[in-house]
């Protein structure tokens, strides 16, 4: 489908348009996530991790299972080796429970300065739960998409 706009008419269309097009709409700086289930630092094990992987593949018809982390401490925010990721170590306040946690490509990114910032203070996370192997022994890690202060 298309039509025709006479040249000089343009400027007004465009207009027109962009009135149109932003009208009703909110800009708001909330950033909004949909989650599949929250999740207690306690509950995060190998097996849970395992089990959640049972369901992939993932692709856009099957979208991964988007966890929410809420009141974990993050201990200790640090830039791998590399220095484009940065990993660290949450621990659940109530339970003493512990969870590696990784942020990939974060560098230059808002996620790293709210990593950094949150340093030692409750946090809420969105991400992944993944079963890794490291030197032979398997565990659970969580992959942050998000985080914000509690």
């Amino acid at each position: 489908a298309g039509f025709t706009v006479e040249a000089d008419k343009l400027e007004a269309l465009t207009e027109f348009l962009q009135k149109r097009a932003m009208s009703g709409v909110r800009i708001s700086s909330v950033r909004q996530f949909m989650a599949d289930a929250s999740l207690n630092i306690g509950g995060a094990t190998v097996e849970f991790a395992e089990t959640l992987e049972r369901l992939a593949p993932f692709g856009s018809g099957n979208p991964a299972v988007r966890l929410i982390v809420h009141g974990a401490v993050n201990l200790k925010p640090e830039w791998t080796k590399g220095g484009e990721h940065i990993k660290t170590l949450l621990i659940c306040p109530v339970s003493n429970a512990r969870l590696s946690a990784i942020a990939f490509r974060a560098a230059g990114t808002p996620l790293a300065d709210a990593l950094f910032s949150t340093r030692g203070k409750h946090v809420s996370l969105a991400g992944q739960l993944k079963a890794q192997e490291w030197m032979g022994k398997r565990s659970a890690s969580f992959q942050i998409e998000d985080v914000s202060p509690c």
